[in-house]
């Protein structure tokens, strides 16, 4: 009896193993929103789980802001090996087919689609189908990570198609009505059907025509501009630098062009300003894998950029920093010396402007504060009213604590490096802080995050040591510790 006892006990045991490894269940947090993830696909490719992982938390905060404060914030996700369909949502999980995602790696905003769902929760008889799965599909073109298809999601138009065929078809006349009747229409249809207020005159009383004789004017005219994208970021996280260096310098120029700008004299003789008022947020408690760190903080982190005049030829060109957001009306933190240092000149410079991770550039309209000693500065940008995510000032690190460095080196846009602080020390009439975590020529002005995601230092230089034989035989790499920004805050 004992041994069979033992056998079965041994049985049981192995056979709870193997059912608690064949469902793989794993949480995320990150910024007040949890994703469970749970795989009953063994064989699930990890590039993309992380894929839509990040698709999770890039898309959906920003859909529960736009379009519904109150959706829930715990999502879980569940990939069903034994789901026939592609996807599903409701009661706040995400279904997925594992045989889909295998099928059509390419898929990620389904994740898109079905998270807005969990968005629209939509009470029952809330008006048709037809526009609950048009308007997901609407956000899925207009909100979703996968830039490049996105472009080509839209069906052409066919005098065979109506409204009611539902997501695509659907979804593209909604883009249509809102280009060339109604912006935020699609909100408005949106909101009435969660509460139960949507009826047929709602297109009349919002548009002043029918559903149907809107629809007659689609078909007369059914062209739809393409959905205008940076073009530098994609669903697998690879930037196209020239891209980028193309978009910041147009962008930049247009501004000029609109007299949004400040010049460089005015923003030099701010300089002087000592303190600021800035509300900043409260600072992270928990540590963040690397990646989710990056993902997180790369939204607060901007390029800074000078547009100068070419002394070579007759054209403008930018030359690039590194800076970050630390409230979000637009406020943030870069070195002292881009407005005034060795490569900066008041003759040639024609302005200042930052742009963000999706590619929207502001123009930087006036420094708050600085201070030469310990090269950081606080400037403003002009958004237009657009919040932007800020980072968390975190306490003053020490050596041994390990950094992460989010910057722009030699234009290299978006670059991630970790170290550790490798010293505190005096110089040049302010503290410093050496790390080993790697930047460059463009990296000024970049946060020093800890585990948390909290910024506990700014990028400011690098200092080369020779032997005698004038090797180079080590770089310091040298920051600013957060207390400098502290110094600049009025309490």
């Amino acid at each position: 009896m004992k041994i069979q006892f033992a056998y079965l006990l041994t049985f049981l045991v192995c056979l709870v193993y193997s059912e608690g490894s064949a469902q793989q269940t794993q949480t995320y947090k990150r910024q007040g929103y949890t994703l469970t993830f749970v795989s009953q696909d063994p064989e699930l490719d990890a590039k993309m789980k992380d894929r839509m992982v990040n698709a999770f938390f890039d898309v959906y905060p920003v859909l529960v802001k736009t379009f519904n404060p109150k959706a829930i914030k715990h999502v879980r996700f569940l990939v069903d090996t034994a789901y026939a369909g592609v996807a599903e949502a409701s009661n706040g999980e995400v279904r997925y087919s594992s045989n889909w995602l295998r099928i059509h790696p390419e898929d990620i905003d389904v994740v898109t689609h079905e998270v807005m769902h969990l968005v629209q929760a939509y009470p029952g008889d809330s008006g048709p189908g037809w526009l609950t799965e048009g308007i997901a599909d609407y956000v899925r073109y207009t909100f979703g990570v996968d830039t490049e298809g996105r472009k080509l999601f839209l069906p052409a138009f066919d005098s065979g198609q109506h409204y009611t065929n539902s997501y695509r078809i659907t979804a593209r006349f909604l883009v249509w009505l809102e280009t060339n009747v109604k912006s935020g229409l699609v909100k408005t249809l949106d909101k009435a059907m969660r509460t139960k207020t949507y009826s047929d005159q709602i297109w009349s009383q919002q548009t002043g025509k029918t559903l149907d004789q809107l629809w007659e004017s689609y078909a007369q005219s059914p062209s739809v501009a393409q959905l205008q994208t940076s073009g530098f970021t994609f669903t697998n996280g690879v930037i196209s630098d020239d891209k980028v260096y193309q978009v910041l310098e147009q962008q930049a120029r247009t501004l000029v062009n609109e007299k949004k700008t400040v010049p460089l004299t005015d923003l030099t003789n701010q300089l002087a300003n000592t303190q600021c008022r800035v509300n900043t947020i409260a600072p992270y408690n928990t540590n963040q894998e690397e990646t989710a760190l990056y993902q997180s903080g790369k939204e607060s982190v901007l390029i800074i950029g000078t547009l100068y005049k070419c002394s070579h030829c007759p054209n403008d060109h930018i030359r690039s920093a590194s800076g970050f957001v630390i409230a979000e009306d637009g406020i943030g933190v870069t070195s002292y010396h881009i407005f005034r240092g060795q490569t900066t000149n008041e003759q040639s410079d024609v302005a200042l402007v930052a742009m963000d991770y999706a590619g929207n550039v502001y123009p930087i309209t006036s420094v708050l504060a600085a201070s030469k000693a310990n090269d950081v500065a606080i400037f403003k940008l002009d958004t237009q009213g657009k919040k932007l995510k800020a980072l968390p000032l975190g306490e003053q690190a020490l050596a041994g604590e390990e950094v992460n460095i989010i910057s722009h080196p030699h234009s290299l846009y978006y670059s991630f490096s970790q170290g550790l602080v490798s010293r505190m020390y005096w110089r040049d009439g302010g503290e410093k802080m050496s790390v080993t975590a790697d930047f460059s020529q463009g990296s000024s002005g970049a946060p020093v995050l800890n585990s948390k995601g909290n910024v506990i230092g700014v990028v400011s230089a690098t200092r080369s040591l020779y032997n005698q034989d004038q090797h180079v035989q080590m770089v310091v790499k040298e920051t600013i510790p957060v207390n400098a920004i502290r110094e600049l805050l009025i309490k």
